[in-house]
């Protein structure tokens, strides 16, 4: 049997192998889709994938053990958060300019997240009042604790690289 790899990572394929069950993993960008389908549901879906897998037109996906697995879920947390400082970033900008304030503007600067820029936003805080200022306050709060966690995740990756099991990896990637 099969599954499509998902979010269910490769603990049902680990669980239905220690019950004795043959079960492979597949990619999902090989299974073939066939042209616009007006219905989309599971039990057709598992249809296809049953009829993909009898005939050999999967790829199927290497399992890898549980160390490699939760580096790997390690590397993809670290991804995902690396994205929310921009989006509190563009926030507060956005909140910044809906209220009259203006960096640039006000400091003949162009560049943001610099030391100066961060100084500018915490007396443009202090400035103002009420709900204003506590949502701007937190804001700037969490985008320094987002960087924080970035920079222990960025801690953890370089702790990876250098473990025997990573080692020889990083090493041929790091050569381009």
């Amino acid at each position: 049997m099969c599954y499509e790899a998902s979010h269910v990572g490769f603990s049902l394929q680990r669980d239905l192998t220690d019950r004795g069950y043959r079960c492979e993993v597949v990619g999902p960008s090989s299974i073939p889709r066939r042209g616009a389908k007006a219905v989309k549901t599971d039990r057709i879906d598992a249809t296809e994938l049953a009829e993909f897998y009898a005939n050999g037109l999967l790829t199927i996906v290497a399992v890898p053990d549980d160390e490699i697995e939760q580096d790997r879920d390690l590397l993809r947390s670290r991804q995902r958060l690396a994205q929310q400082p921009g989006d509190v970033r563009r926030h507060i900008l956005s909140l910044l300019r809906g209220n009259g304030f203006q960096h640039k503007a006000d400091t003949q600067r162009k560049t943001h997240w610099q030391k100066h820029h961060y100084g500018w936003l915490e007396r443009t805080i202090e400035g103002c009042s009420g709900s204003l200022k506590a949502n701007r306050s937190l804001l700037l709060r969490q985008l320094r604790s987002l960087d924080e966690i970035l920079a222990s995740y960025g801690e953890e990756v370089k702790a990876l690289a250098v473990t025997p099991r990573h080692r020889e990896s990083v090493q041929a990637l790091i050569c381009y």
